[in-house]
């Protein structure tokens, strides 16, 4: 991982959908968002997108 690109995030939402809230919405986001990768706690998920 490239540390230059990381960006960090306050509020994780999509327009229209309410702040995500539990780490399930955090998931949903990140995937419909096309980030690569998510850090909850003490862990830093991938997303599964192929490129």
């Amino acid at each position: 991982m490239n540390l230059r690109n990381v960006q960090e995030f306050h509020a994780l939402n999509i327009a229209g959908l309410p702040i995500a809230c539990t780490s399930a919405d955090a998931l949903f986001t990140l995937e419909k968002m096309g980030h690569d990768y998510l850090a909850i706690g003490d862990f830093l998920v991938k997303s599964g997108k192929s490129r």
